[in-house]
């Protein structure tokens, strides 16, 4: 449901203090997809491997997206921002992240409807980190939303007492 000729999604998985990770990369970007001109839909199937060790449950991962396109001049801009927890039971699980964007000043919109540039946050951690406190001083409105799969293995969590 983006309105954009391309997209490009960026990613990055913060977990808590106790959490580990050891394997995979907790940041990344996608390719930029261009679907056809009669399918609003991106496709990106970039994975995502992480292996973490833990000591508690508490500060379980969340992933934030910044979604992006590139302008025609090769720039990129981010136009829209999600979060969400990942899923804390074994097996396969979709997961539908809302992306939404910040709603600017009368100026900023104009610039937005009519030169392509959307208005954005100075600082992504009212996305996660202080999202509960201060995402609800900005105005935001809803751009799509962003679909995942994923796959998840408890390993030897009824062994050290780590039940969820």
């Amino acid at each position: 449901k983006f309105s954009s000729a391309n997209a490009f999604a960026k990613f990055d998985v913060e977990s808590g203090d106790h959490w580990d990770c050891t394997g995979g990369d907790q940041s990344g970007q996608t390719q930029v997809d261009y679907p056809s001109m009669f399918v609003n839909k991106y496709v990106w199937n970039h994975p995502i491997d992480l292996h973490y060790f833990i000591k508690s449950v508490d500060g379980w991962p969340k992933i934030m997206f910044q979604v992006g396109n590139i302008d025609p001049y090769g720039g990129r801009q981010v136009f829209g921002y999600g979060v969400c927890h990942l899923p804390c039971s074994p097996g396969v699980h979709e997961i539908e992240c809302p992306i939404w964007r910040v709603v600017g000043s009368t100026l900023q919109e104009a610039y937005s409807f009519f030169l392509d540039l959307k208005p954005r946050l100075t600082d992504t951690k009212l996305v996660s980190q202080n999202a509960s406190n201060d995402r609800r001083k900005i105005c935001t409105v809803a751009v799509g939303s962003v679909k995942l799969r994923i796959s998840v293995l408890l390993r030897n969590f009824s062994k050290f007492s780590l039940e969820w």
